[in-house]
């Protein structure tokens, strides 16, 4: 486990200290079970060291498993096993992860690795070091799977696409599906009703057995321009797959424990970008000055610390800051006024954020726009916050009414 991995487990915890939040449920442990029979009825935020769902889940959950240490060989620590009946979206994260019911709706699962073997009703995405579709898997949706070995039994309705080292085919495919490997395998047996198309460095020699309704396409892989083109790996995007889903995971409970002050932030950020990055700036040009001297003196070191600490903390969030602002102008939204309207604006402006700062040489210079306006939104918003008790989530509502002056009611 890597230190920024690490630093983003350690704040998902420290969030998630609140038990209940805009009927969230957050939920820390070494190990959670739900039975069969047993009903979850409320949204579940949820980090153990083991994780089995047998019951029946209303809502959507947001699963995390860790290891009990970072030398842990326990094999199941990092499991998620999920047995039972889910009827919202279903996040999970862990050394394993492992479905064998049904999700009535949305899956997305990163783990090293990965098993399916239930169904699920709608899209799903799955990231991992290997991840096997079993053949009593179903998918009724469009299919979307990234990592080192995939094997892909059982049967999908929507489309499919497969970013991997090693892929083998050994199922029923609804419609089109499109491959992006160093090696492709299909078993007798497969059958694709639409297209397939491949990027493989060899040609794709099928079996007779093998059935494509469609047409075969190889498109030739492009040669990288630059060098930093020839950098990218498959490893570099698992990587920053993990970075982005753990992102994702700490806004939303930053956003559910600090909603007004999210509010504040995203407004500064919109309305006065140039102020916020001017803010941002000094900032992170001052704190770390202080921080230093505060540690040079003996007596000033734990103050150094904790600004070290804070700046941190703050740097890593003014990206989040950034990219709700982005996805709700890229999404031409109104400002979120429910919870659950903050979740499609964060993963549109994520994916703007994370392209960007990944592009090379032109990267770091986002980077720091990105940094200094998000911090510069962030103190901001805390600035704001000490001269106003509340805000409303939602923009339109009249200001709260002036005292009375109490003089002029004295008789």
């Amino acid at each position: 486990m890597n230190v920024k991995c690490f630093f983003e487990w350690v704040l998902i915890a420290s969030l998630g200290a609140p038990s209940m939040v805009l009927g969230t449920t957050f939920v820390q442990t070494n190990a959670f079970i739900l039975k069969p029979g047993e009903t979850l009825g409320s949204e579940l935020w949820l980090m153990a060291n083991q994780i089995r769902i047998e019951g029946n889940v209303k809502d959507d959950v947001f699963l995390l498993a860790t290891t009990s240490s970072l030398w842990g060989e326990d094999t199941h620590d990092g499991l998620v096993t999920l047995a039972g009946e889910f009827h919202n979206d279903v996040w999970a994260m862990g050394n394993t992860v492992e479905l064998t019911g049904i999700v009535q709706d949305h899956a997305r699962f990163l783990a090293r690795t990965i098993r399916l073997s239930g169904s699920i009703a709608r899209n799903s995405m799955f990231v991992g070091n290997t991840i096997h579709l079993t053949r009593s898997a179903d998918i009724a949706g469009d299919v979307w799977i990234a990592g080192e070995n995939l094997i892909v039994e059982g049967w999908v309705e929507g489309n499919v696409t497969l970013i991997g080292k090693n892929v083998t085919l050994s199922g029923t495919f609804g419609q089109d599906v499109v491959i992006i490997a160093q090696d492709l395998v299909a078993l007798p047996g497969t059958e694709i009703m639409g297209n397939l198309t491949y990027r493989c460095p060899k040609e794709f020699a099928s079996d007779n057995r093998v059935i494509i309704h469609g047409k075969e396409i190889r498109e030739i892989i492009p040669e990288p321009s630059s060098g930093i083109a020839r950098g990218f790996s498959l490893e570099s995007f698992v990587y920053q797959s993990w970075l982005f889903l753990g992102a994702i995971m700490v806004a939303m409970l930053f956003i559910a424990v600090f909603p007004a002050f999210t509010i504040r932030s995203v407004r500064g950020i919109r309305y006065s970008p140039l102020k916020c990055m001017a803010t941002g700036f000094m900032v992170l040009g001052l704190i770390p000055l202080i921080a230093v001297f505060a540690l040079i003196s003996i007596i000033g070191i734990p103050l150094g610390l904790l600004l070290l600490i804070t700046l941190v903390t703050w740097v890593y969030l003014s990206k989040i800051m950034v990219a709700v602002a982005l996805g709700i102008w890229l999404l031409r939204r109104p400002e979120p006024g429910l919870y659950s309207q903050f979740l499609l604006p964060l993963i549109a402006g994520l994916l703007l954020v994370y392209a960007g700062v990944n592009s090379g040489l032109p990267g770091l210079a986002l980077w720091f726009i990105v940094t200094t306006i998000g911090l510069g939104g962030l103190v901001q918003a805390l600035f704001t916050g000490l001269h106003s008790s509340a805000i409303s989530l939602n923009p339109n509502l009249p200001p709260a009414p002036r005292p009375k002056d109490n003089s002029l009611e004295s008789r």
